[in-house]
């Protein structure tokens, strides 16, 4: 499952919200899991602004490759946004 979880974070950092559902539906055991996890991240984090000061309090040396935490935070919005629409 850890395996399929870092492919699916992958394929949604390289691709986007569309291509990781896409990537869940074909696997229905954590779809569920991944859904329920984004609704917990946007309890803890209800705003950008929360997640960038999360970010900015845990991050040592940001890494010039990797998304922004704005950029982060909207990423996975999106995908938990797909994820009700096709779940429910």
């Amino acid at each position: 499952m850890q395996y399929e979880l870092e492919a699916i974070g992958d394929r949604l950092r390289n691709v986007g919200a569309i291509a990781a559902t896409t990537e869940l539906e074909q696997r229905p055991h954590i779809i569920h899991l991944v859904r329920m996890s984004l609704e917990a991240f946007f309890r803890q984090y209800p705003t950008v602004e929360a997640y960038e000061a999360y970010a900015a309090d845990t991050e040592d040396e940001p890494e010039e490759e990797m998304q922004s935490p704005a950029e982060s935070y909207d990423t996975l919005r999106q995908l938990l946004d797909v994820l009700r629409q096709r779940v429910n």
